[in-house]
């Protein structure tokens, strides 16, 4: 500010002292004398207001034009700033733009490479599989592909058969298949191993565990069916049924001969015995018929003995020979009988522990019964047992058969060729779904352990 104002006054200064020489050098051209006057001094005076003035009006103007020309500036660079900021917004929106499109062509490229990826493997999968696929349009239910395992397995050929319709080809042994198999599909959404016969080109019956899924090709809605085939596993099954079946019928019918020897043994030891001692007390009473009547006595007492004990035999083999006692006097009662029928004949102490009738099969009763008899045998004629434990008991939905002896034992992994009662009440355990376990050891006795589950479709198993 005081840098113009001091070269203002300069200039006017110098103004003056120009016009004052300049009207100097006039006056001597004219021939005066130069001197300075009061007229030189006035006009120069009047000049420099008239040039203030001009000068003030100028310097006025331009400072008018300059504080426009800032103003202008200043809105301009403030127009400047906005349109700027604009820009720079505009630029971020656009590189934000950029950005994710880039992001989305590369999320895309990403998704068209995974989907590529995803139809190879599904190529890979579908053709190499041993497995027979077909590709099932929904709107048609015309077969749009198959792999060489479809065609392989029924017999079609590829050309013959895309393009038509499944329900044209003869694969259904009966004719309500195909509606029982959409209506599964139709509820369920899905079908998973639906175990289905079907027929091939050639008319062979073939077994499949059926799969059905929907899937979406080239915007279609279709049906990926997947056939599995189990023929050879079918067949395997019915001949391990078969097998099977036989091994139950040698098992019963070992079981009949073991069964069998073992009452002809019982036979000959118990009533055969009996009968013969009968026979020669009779034929004593006879001869001293007439000579001692006291001896006679004794002899008819002997035969009455014997008659009463033959008599208590046949009883015992006959109950055992008759299921259908067993059913109408029940579990209970048979082990009362049998125990009862071990003390008489052998005299050994029984401890007796039973539950109420058991409410479970005749098949069961049998078995458990079958069981208590082959370990009293034991107990008695390998065991040489004095005393027996026997206890039923039923216990959360399962029944229990508890035979324990006090004879001298065995070794449980020793082999007796020739004795096969082990094994069979082990047989006959697992007839019914149960389990038999065996404890012993020399000297320390045996006890048998037969648990059976109480399971309606276990126990309706017919016993061996």
């Amino acid at each position: 500010m005081v840098k113009p104002v001091l070269r203002t006054v300069l200039f006017f200064a110098a103004l003056s002292v120009g016009y004052i020489l300049l009207d100097l050098v006039l006056n001597f051209l004219s021939d005066n004398t130069g001197e300075i006057n009061v007229i030189h001094i006035g006009s120069a005076v009047i000049v420099v207001m008239i040039s203030y003035l001009l000068l003030s009006r100028a310097v006025e103007a331009r400072r008018r034009s300059e504080a426009t020309l800032r103003q202008a500036r200043d809105e301009l660079e403030i127009r400047v700033q906005e349109r700027t900021a604009e820009l720079e917004q505009a630029n971020q929106l656009l590189e934000k733009e950029i950005t994710e499109r880039q992001q989305a062509e590369q999320k895309r490229d990403q998704s068209e490479q995974a989907l590529r990826i995803s139809e190879e493997k599904f190529a890979g999968v579908f053709h190499a599989s041993p497995d027979a696929i077909g590709v099932i349009r929904l709107a048609d239910n015309a077969l749009l592909d198959m792999n060489e395992a479809f065609t392989e397995l029924f017999g079609y050929g590829y050309e013959e058969t895309i393009g038509k319709k499944w329900t044209e080809l003869n694969l259904f042994p009966f004719g309500d298949e195909p509606t029982k198999i959409a209506h599964v599909f139709n509820v369920g959404g899905e079908l998973a191993d639906y175990e289905l016969d079907l027929l091939t080109h050639s008319g062979d019956r073939i077994s499949t565990l059926l799969s059905l899924a929907s899937i979406t090709i080239n915007g279609e809605a279709c049906i990926l069916a997947v056939a599995h085939d189990i023929t050879q596993r079918k067949r395997s099954e019915e001949a391990l049924q078969e097998v099977q079946a036989e091994l139950a019928l040698d098992i019963q019918k070992r079981s009949a001969l073991e069964e069998r020897q073992r009452l002809a043994r019982e036979l000959h030891d118990s009533v055969s015995q009996a009968l013969y001692s009968i026979s020669l007390g009779t034929h004593t009473a006879l001869t001293w018929f007439d000579t001692d009547r006291e001896k006679v006595l004794e002899a008819l007492n002997y035969v009455l003995t014997l008659a009463q004990a033959g008599l208590t035999e046949m009883r015992a083999l006959i109950f055992e020979l008759r299921p259908e006692s067993l059913e109408m006097e029940g579990l209970v009662t048979a082990l009362t009988k049998q125990t009862a029928d071990l003390q008489a004949r052998y005299g050994i102490e029984v401890d007796l522990s039973l539950c109420d009738e058991p409410d479970t099969s005749l098949a069961v009763k049998e078995v458990l019964s079958r069981i208590a008899q082959e370990a009293f045998q034991n107990a008695v004629k390998h065991a040489r047992s004095t005393h027996l434990d026997v206890r039923l008991k039923q216990d959360a939905g399962d029944l229990w058969l508890e035979v324990c002896d006090n004879g001298v034992g065995f070794d449980t992994l020793a082999v007796f060729p020739g004795h096969l009662g082990l094994r069979s009440m082990q047989e006959r355990a697992r007839s019914v779904g149960g389990e038999l376990e065996i404890a012993s050891a020399l000297g320390c006795g045996t006890e048998i352990n037969a648990h059976i589950p109480l399971d309606e479709s276990v126990n309706a198993k017919v016993a061996v």
